[in-house]
C-alpha cells in the first residue's frame, strides 16, 4: 500500500503559481551537542509573526516567536525561570495580541503579548483554567477587544471572566453560582453582538445562558428541562447567519437540535427524532447559512445532516447503506466525519465509505443534490482517503493511498 500527501484541486478554482520555495533553517534555537533540536510546535500567526513554543535546554520550554529571520526569531518570556518549562498553551488572539497559558511553576497564568518581551504581561495569578483532557478552545472567545473564558479563583468556583489585556481590566463577569462550586460556563458563542454559553446556577441545571460583559447584563435565557436541575445541558453551539443552534435534551426524546434567535420564546427544538443517545450529534460545523452535524436515527441511521434552521430544512444529505460509512478507523471509538476547519470554494470535503468505493473523499454544497463522492482514489472498496484533511488557501490535503 502506498501512502501519500495528495493535494487535491477543485476543477473550478485557479491552478496555484508556478514555482516552488525552497525550504531553509531560520534558527538553531537549541544548539547543546548531540541534542535533539528544540522541538518547535504549536504554531500560531499574528499579525505577521508567527509564535511557538521551544526548548532550548537553557530556559525550558517556553514561548518563541519569529518573523521568518533568525535576528527576529527569539525567546518571548521566560515565563517559569531558570531550566523549568512554562509549557505554553495557546488560547486567543485579537489580530494584533496573542493570548496563552504559561506555567510559573506553580499553577499556569493567563499572559498576553505583541511580540516582543517588554510587550509581553501576565494578566492573571492563582486562577485555574481548563485542562487539556477538558478542551479550551469553546472556552475562550475574542469580541471587540475583549476576551472572556472560563476559569476559577478557589473563592468563586469556575465561572466567566474578561480581559482587555491588562491586569486592571480583568476580572470575572459575574457569579453566576454564588460558592466555591461554579457555573463551569462552557461552549462560549458570539451571537447577535452578545456571549452565549452554557452554565449551570445550581437551581434550572445547565442552560443557556447569555451576556454583555456586565454582570447586570448577564442572564439567563433558556432552560431546556424545567423542573430538573439534573439534566445535560446545551452543547455544540454554533451561531450561523440568524439563528444560534446548540443540542439539548427534549423530555422523553432525548436530545434534539435546537434553534435560538436570543430570547427565550425564540428558543425550541427543531427536531423530534430519535437520536441515537451514545453519540447523537458529531462533527458539528457550518457551511453559509447551514449547519451540518453526524447524527444517528433508527430511520437513518449514521448520517450527514444539514439545517437551514426550520423543521422542513432539517434532513439527512447522505443515505449511505453501511453502518460504519463515517468510521474514522480502529483508532477512535467514535464515527467521525473529521470535516476540515473551513470550507474549500463554497463546499466542504469529508471521508465517507459507500461500501463499493471503500473510504473515498466526498463533497457538499449542503444540499441533498450536492453532496456525492469526489473521487474514488483508490478503485474499487480499497480506502483511498485515509486521515489528515485540511484546507490551506485553493487546496485541500490529505493522506491518502492510490493503490
Amino acid at each position: 500500500m502506498r501512502l501519500t500527501l495528495c493535494p487535491f484541486v477543485l476543477a473550478l478554482l485557479a491552478a496555484a503559481p508556478a514555482g516552488g520555495v525552497t525550504a531553509h533553517l531560520v534558527k538553531d534555537i537549541n544548539t547543546t551537542a548531540f541534542s535533539a533540536g528544540s522541538g518547535p510546535a504549536g504554531y500560531v500567526a499574528v499579525g505577521g509573526l508567527a509564535y511557538f513554543s521551544a526548548d532550548d535546554s537553557l530556559t525550558g520550554r517556553e514561548l518563541w516567536r519569529t518573523d521568518g529571520t533568525a535576528a527576529g526569531t527569539f525567546e518571548v518570556v521566560d515565563a517559569c525561570p531558570g531550566a523549568c518549562a512554562g509549557s505554553p498553551r495557546s488560547v486567543a488572539t485579537n489580530g494584533r495580541s496573542y493570548f496563552f497559558l504559561a506555567s510559573s511553576g506553580t499553577g499556569e497564568d493567563l499572559w498576553v503579548t505583541g511580540g516582543s518581551p517588554a510587550s509581553t504581561v501576565r494578566l492573571t495569578q492563582g486562577l485555574s483554567f481548563p485542562g487539556v483532557t477538558e478542551g479550551i478552545w469553546n472556552l475562550w472567545v475574542e469580541s471587540q477587544g475583549l476576551l472572556y473564558f472560563a476559569a476559577g479563583d478557589g473563592a468563586h468556583g469556575r465561572e466567566l471572566w474578561r480581559t482587555d489585556g491588562t491586569p486592571a481590566g480583568t476580572f470575572q463577569v459575574a457569579d453566576v453560582r454564588p460558592g466555591p462550586q461554579g457555573s463551569d460556563p462552557g461552549d462560549l458563542t458570539l451571537f447577535n453582538g452578545r456571549l452565549y454559553f452554557r452554565a449551570d446556577d445550581g437551581r434550572q441545571g445547565p442552560s443557556l445562558w447569555t451576556s454583555d460583559g456586565t454582570a447586570g447584563g448577564t442572564r439567563l435565557v433558556s432552560d431546556p428541562l424545567p423542573g430538573s436541575a439534573k439534566h445535560p445541558g446545551p452543547v455544540y453551539l454554533r451561531a450561523v447567519g440568524p439563528t444560534l443552534f446548540f443540542v439539548a435534551p427534549v423530555r422523553r426524546l432525548g436530545f434534539q437540535l435546537w434553534k435560538s434567535d436570543g430570547t427565550a420564546h425564540g428558543t425550541v427544538p427543531l427536531t423530534n427524532l430519535r437520536f441515537s443517545p451514545d453519540a447523537p450529534f458529531l462533527d458539528v460545523t457550518s457551511l453559509g447559512n447551514r449547519l451540518l452535524f453526524l447524527a444517528a436515527d433508527p430511520v437513518h441511521g449514521q448520517e450527514l445532516w444539514a439545517s437551514d434552521g426550520t423543521p422542513g430544512g432539517t434532513r439527512p444529505l447522505t443515505n449511505l447503506p453501511r453502518p460504519d460509512a463515517f468510521f474514522a478507523g480502529p483508532q477512535s471509538p467514535y464515527y467521525r466525519l473529521q470535516l476540515p476547519s473551513e470550507p474549500l470554494s463554497g463546499r466542504l470535503l469529508f471521508r465517507a465509505n459507500d461500501g463499493p468505493h471503500g473510504l473515498e473523499l466526498w463533497t457538499t454544497d449542503g444540499t441533498p443534490q450536492g453532496t456525492h463522492l469526489l473521487q474514488d482514489l483508490c478503485p474499487g472498496s480499497c480506502d483511498g482517503a485515509l486521515s489528515d484533511l485540511a484546507v490551506a488557501g485553493s487546496r485541500a490535503f490529505f493522506t491518502g493511498n492510490d493503490v
